[in-house]
C-alpha cells in the first residue's frame, strides 16, 4: 500500500516536472519572441528588401548593430510575423 503510493506520488511528479521545464522552455521562447518583436516594428516600415539585409554579416541600425546571431532570430520572428499579416 505504502509502496503504492509512493509509486505514484513519483509518476505525478514526473508529469508535473515535464510539465514544469516545458512551462520554462515556453517562456523562454515568449522571452526571445518579445526582443525581436521589437526589431520588427522597427524595421516593418522599412522600404528596403529584407531578403538583402538577411545576407549581411552585421547590420548596422540607428538602434545599434544586430549580430548574425540575432539576426537568424529576426527571420524566424519575420516567417511568424509575414504568415500573420
Amino acid at each position: 500500500m505504502f509502496l503504492d503510493d509512493i509509486n505514484k506520488l513519483k509518476r505525478i511528479y514526473e508529469e508535473v516536472s515535464e510539465e514544469n521545464r516545458t512551462l520554462y522552455r515556453l517562456q523562454d521562447e515568449y522571452k526571445e519572441i518579445e526582443e525581436i518583436e521589437c526589431y520588427i516594428t522597427r524595421i516593418k516600415n522599412v522600404e528596403v528588401n529584407l531578403d538583402d539585409l538577411f545576407n549581411l554579416k552585421y547590420i548596422d541600425f540607428i538602434m545599434g548593430k544586430i549580430s548574425n546571431y540575432n539576426m537568424e532570430k529576426l527571420k524566424r520572428i519575420m516567417k511568424i510575423y509575414l504568415q500573420l499579416y
